[in-house]
């Protein structure tokens, strides 16, 4: 398994989530919507939503991190646990919706730090 960098406090980065061997993320249009809720849902606690785009196969998201003086205490050190907890939320979601098993996402989402 390839190691990955840490998301550092006040990092941009680009974040891209991949469907599971190319399965698709958005099933039907409705998939969408719900996904958005959950992107606004769990990333603010911690950075700034700069864009994002949704495609057929993945999510792609310019993401600029709190200063760590702003951060919640939970996350300090765990600056990947509100991009966890998102999709872990929408592949629960679109498991149960579609009577699914098994992964939705690979295993790790990308990350490039921008500045």
């Amino acid at each position: 398994m390839q190691h990955l960098e840490p998301i550092e406090p006040s990092g941009t980065y680009l974040i891209v989530q991949h469907g599971n061997a190319d399965d698709p993320l958005v099933f039907e249009r409705q998939n969408r919507p719900h996904l958005v809720k959950l992107i606004y849902r769990h990333l603010p606690e911690v950075c700034d939503i700069l864009e994002f785009r949704i495609y057929g196969n993945r999510l792609e998201m310019v993401l600029e991190f709190l200063p760590e003086q702003e951060l919640p205490e939970k996350y300090k050190n765990r600056l990947h646990q509100p991009l966890s907890n998102l999709f872990n939320a929408y592949a629960k979601a679109i498991n149960k919706r579609y009577g699914r098993k098994g992964s939705l996402f690979r295993v790790r989402f990308e990350r490039t730090r921008l500045r």
